[in-house]
């Protein structure tokens, strides 16, 4: 898009600050929203973007700097409590952020990305009951609202609740066929009731969408084993490492079926790429449990 700007008028940099922003360009887009500002000093809209960017940059006390300038000039601006919030959520004072979602809610009760920012909060915090009363809400203002169903599910699935859950993911996928992870949890869910044809074809609408990704292969493979048929979920899983070689989880799963296949040797091989690979914090509890495997594994190798 080509924006044609006056020099004297901020509303062409506006629009071009906005436009950067959308493809990340964050730094020309700051440089514009400045402009803007220069030329009109009391535009909210360009305090709110500008503040938006440095959000999304994480400098975030500019941001709040240009956040309380529009608030000087609006008060009354649900958007800018609700931009407080967010930042006050990203450093992790919770309180604040609830505080600034809750004026944003007085200034307009059908705020619903409100409500799910503030369900995403109390369940960040495992505060599950009020999370569910918050997605609820979202879901009474607009029925159709995806992530409000999701986050539903969410819950429902956390809950034990599964009748409910799977209704959630249904609706989600219904208002959107390319939500993997709605997908996937329910595949997850029929899976756990040993309804495997059901799981394998929330993976495959989801390989239909995204020939590329390697999750839901990883998840054939699970699924392949829990039916019983440890030989499809070795290929399963191999074709999932074959388009992603450096995921440790991938090599974990594989290690265990193979354990239970007693193929000791190649189990083992399996825990080694784990440890290879394993180097995020979120991957730790299969990196120890490999290396108890791999204890375990190399000490009957010794022995035989």
């Amino acid at each position: 898009m080509i924006i044609n700007i006056d020099p004297q008028q901020s509303l062409g940099y506006l629009l071009l600050a906005d436009s950067l922003t959308e493809v990340g360009d964050y730094q020309s887009a700051i440089s514009n929203y400045n402009t803007a500002i220069q030329l009109e000093p009391h535009d909210k809209s360009a305090h709110i973007n500008l503040g938006n960017a440095y959000k999304d940059i994480r400098e975030y006390q500019k941001a709040m700097d240009h956040y309380q300038t529009a608030l000087e000039i609006d008060s009354a601006d649900p958007t800018i409590y609700f931009n407080i919030g967010k930042v006050y959520k990203s450093v992790g004072q919770f309180d604040q952020a609830i505080s600034q979602y809750n004026k944003a809610i007085e200034l307009n009760d059908k705020y619903t990305d409100c409500y799910t920012a503030l369900g995403n909060l109390y369940y960040t915090i495992q505060d599950y009951e009020t999370a569910k009363e918050n997605y609820v809400k979202v879901i009474e203002l607009d029925p159709e609202n995806e992530m409000g169903n999701f986050n539903l599910g969410l819950l429902a699935k956390i809950e034990g609740n599964f009748k409910k859950a799977t209704e959630y993911y249904t609706k989600t996928i219904s208002i959107n066929p390319r939500n993997v992870s709605a997908q996937m949890n329910l595949g997850d869910i029929y899976a756990a009731s040993g309804s495997f044809e059901e799981a394998r074809k929330c993976c495959n609408n989801v390989i239909s969408e995204n020939p590329n990704d390697s999750g839901p292969y990883h998840k054939l493979g699970l699924y392949s084993n829990l039916a019983g048929e440890p030989e499809k979920a070795i290929d399963w899983l191999s074709k999932a490492i074959e388009m992603a070689p450096e995921c440790a989880m991938y090599y974990f799963t594989r290690g265990e079926i193979l354990m239970g296949l007693d193929k000791r040797n190649e189990a083992l091989e399996e825990f080694e790429k784990v440890e290879k690979f394993a180097n995020s914090v979120r991957e730790r509890n299969i990196l120890e449990k490999s290396q108890e495997y791999m204890k375990e594994l190399g000490k009957e190798k010794k022995e035989d």
